[in-house]
């Protein structure tokens, strides 16, 4: 369903940029009002639609399409973790290459670009 996947993806977003706050910024919020205010919009009307698909696939009596919240915000949480290290390593390998370590901001930010790469080259292969 592309509906959840974009949930997944929009509230997972705002749970990295949580994690990001809480683990480098002693708990300061790291976005700007403007953007707070669109994410919070965004996933209220995302929420919305989401019940309502629910309470739609419930009442017609297929309730195995309906999300199950525990598995959701596992994979909110996951996900999360995984976009907050990637921010975090693309910071870090941004301040090493402005001081000049090239090859460590290389190595730093390396993996997920292999990542990428790879989860690419498996996207290919299925379709």
């Amino acid at each position: 369903m592309f509906l959840r996947g974009f949930a997944i993806d929009l509230f997972s977003l705002q749970t990295a940029s949580d994690l990001i706050r809480d683990r480098f910024f002693d708990g300061e919020c790291i976005l700007l009002k403007d953007a707070i205010e669109d994410l919070e919009r965004q996933t209220k009307l995302v929420q919305g639609m989401m019940d309502a698909y629910d309470h739609v696939a419930i009442d017609a009596g297929q309730p195995e399409l309906a999300i199950d919240p525990h598995e959701f915000r596992k994979t909110i949480s996951a996900r999360a973790s995984e976009k907050a290290d990637y921010v975090v390593a693309l910071a870090k390998s941004k301040m090493l290459e402005d001081f000049g370590e090239h090859e460590a901001a290389d190595a730093t930010i390396k993996p997920y670009f292999l990542e990428s790469l790879d989860e690419e080259s498996a996207s290919e292969r299925t379709t």
